[in-house]
């Protein structure tokens, strides 16, 4: 039987009409409904069980009376679903604060004469608003998208009657393919029109509440997508008072922003694209560029980094002066492999076996991939892979999974942390490089990692460190190396060293100097003209919960580009692979 669309992570499959038997095996057990409603309830505790946790789907005959008068209301609205049946049907449950969701696969008969109709709707469970549809009917014919006029007409019409939405709460424009984000998902095409919908508060655009819709030649509306279901009460929002000026805007991103130096061995000219038959790659070339360190919102009214956001903030650079060994890791054996992970990193080999090798990728970036596993007897259960170079037997990366630790034993210090985790990069860093660039580390010291307004009790994790992770990029003439980076995991209770990645390039690639170089405000004059900053409202979120109120801030604006050059302080754009 033919399908439409694919499903997503259904939670709660409802098999309607090709019903298996009640009691039907399943061959992925689902999760356990949250939702409250009664009928779901009586749903949930009608469904055969494999565990506490498993919910096999239900076989029934007909949907639940709330979903099909949700389905008859929509029927009502949007004649082209009339004539169809449902299919299967789902429901789904809400993610990041957003409603739970019902979701429905129509049809109609696969009689030739009629012609092969399938649709596929989205209601938001709590309203039963539409959230999502898409239609495919043969008897509809596109060779050509329509002109914007119809194209935002008929999408404005279906936005008001079908959505229920007031048009006047956005702005309408007909966008390119490649600018409609989720077109991507359902290959898109030329032969139809792409409306993009900005919500509005105070005139002004909301990030995250857009809604696109496709209309085809004949004025049809084949698919609509909103980014979110949730509705702004615009009362609590009071009109923007205060807000910086568009030049004193840039004067305080600007300093936010903060340009700095960065190397590339092999920065693209051109988008990437799959290699052809003969073996065509992408264009590179070795650079120094200037890139931002943040680029994120910025509160229209402060000129600062919003406190709601400041998870949001990537950390300061800092240079760490090393007396480097250079010592060589290589493994080309089994045993040479156990022999390394033992004596360098401690590793109890004995008590583990090997599970299983493999030798993946293309020359010179073909890897050999060893995993072992404790053994039967030996608690608690432990993973460990190792990464090797195929040919050489280079070492990569390695890393450490334990199920189970001891949570009486009291963490260590991220000092002591970053201390263990520089000793061991000093054993292994070329001794050519004395100083390397900490540019990473989690959790973060300079802000909080959770949002002020997150109530702590609804989160998942119960907020105790279990790890500490560093990036280091080596320096060349006092800038860091964006390709060659090193990352360490240091396990927070016992310290010891669960994971190293190497990302080196033996390659002798030659750098330009460091020398002759623009100011890093000419490279922000550059950034800004062509990512020029923009108003918006911005609504925070954090772990399934958001905050009290949508945010106004200060944005750049979406458009990619290559890179800063640091000599010309100019964009350079990439070319666009044919």
């Amino acid at each position: 039987m033919r399908r439409g669309f694919k499903a997503f992570a259904v939670l709660t499959a409802l098999s309607l009409l090709t019903a298996a038997p009640v009691g039907a095996s399943s061959s992925s057990p689902l999760r356990e409904l949250t939702a409250k409603q009664e009928w779901l309830q009586k749903l949930e505790q009608a469904q055969p069980r494999q565990g506490k946790k498993d919910v096999r789907p239900l076989s029934i005959k007909k949907l639940p009376v709330e979903m099909k008068q949700a389905l008859d209301r929509l029927t009502a609205v949007l004649p082209e679903l009339a004539g169809l049946s449902v299919e299967e049907a789902a429901i789904l449950e809400g993610e990041d604060g957003e409603a739970d969701r019902w979701e429905y696969w129509l049809t109609n008969s696969e009689d030739e004469e009629a012609g092969y109709i399938s649709a596929h709707v989205t209601l938001n469970a709590e309203t039963g608003t539409l959230t999502s549809y898409r239609i495919a009917n043969e008897h509809w014919i596109s060779r050509k998208p329509p002109s914007d006029e119809l194209a935002i007409r008929k999408a404005s019409q279906f936005l008001e009657n079908v959505a229920g939405k007031d048009p006047a709460q956005y702005r309408a424009e007909v966008v390119p393919t490649d600018e409609d984000e989720d077109a991507y998902e359902y290959e898109p095409s030329d032969d139809r029109a792409y409306v993009h919908f900005d919500r509005l508060l105070h005139n002004i655009p909301v990030r995250g509440f857009s809604i696109s819709v496709s209309v085809d030649e004949e004025g049809h509306v084949i698919r609509y997508h909103e980014e979110s279901s949730l509705e702004i009460d615009e009362s609590s929002v009071p009109e923007p008072t205060d807000v910086l000026s568009a030049r004193k805007a840039k004067e305080a991103y600007t300093r936010l922003l903060g340009m700095h130096l960065v190397y590339n061995r092999y920065e693209p000219l051109e988008d990437d694209h799959d290699d052809d038959d003969e073996g065509d790659k992408v264009k590179t070339k070795p650079v120094l560029k200037y890139v931002p360190l943040y680029e994120g919102p910025m509160d229209a009214s402060t000129g600062e980094i919003p406190d709601d956001i400041f998870y949001w903030k990537e950390q300061e650079p800092k240079t760490i002066a090393l007396s480097p060994k250079g010592k060589k890791l290589t493994a080309r054996s089994q045993k040479a492999a156990e022999t390394l992970l033992k004596q360098e990193f401690g590793f109890d080999m004995d008590s583990m076996e090997l599970e299983e090798q493999d030798v993946y990728g293309e020359s010179p970036e073909r890897w050999k991939l060893y995993v072992w596993h404790t053994k039967k007897d030996v608690r608690p259960s432990a993973t460990l892979y190792l990464r090797v170079n195929a040919s050489s037997g280079a070492f990569r990366s390695f890393s450490y999974y334990i199920t189970d630790t001891d949570k009486t034993a009291k963490p260590i210090s991220k000092k002591k942390a970053l201390g263990i985790a520089t000793a061991t990069l000093e054993k292994y860093l070329p001794s050519s490089n004395k100083e390397v660039q900490l540019t990473e580390s989690y959790p973060s010291d300079e802000y909080p990692h959770i949002p002020p307004w997150v109530e702590d009790d609804d989160l998942e994790t119960d907020g105790e460190t279990e790890e500490y992770e560093f990036a280091f990029h080596p320096l060349y003439q006092g800038v860091p190396i964006e390709n060659d980076s090193y990352f360490l995991t240091i396990d927070a209770r016992t310290g010891k060293v669960v994971g190293f990645f190497m990302n080196t390039d033996s390659k002798k690639v030659t750098l330009p100097a460091n020398k002759g170089t623009v100011s890093p405000q000419k490279a922000a004059d550059a950034y800004l003209k062509h990512r020029p900053l923009e108003l918006v409202y911005i609504w925070p979120q954090y772990d399934g919960q958001r905050a009290p109120k949508p945010l106004l801030v200060y944005v750049p604006q979406d458009n990619p580009y290559g890179y800063i050059d640091a000599f010309t302080g100019k964009v350079v754009e990439r070319d666009k692979a044919e």
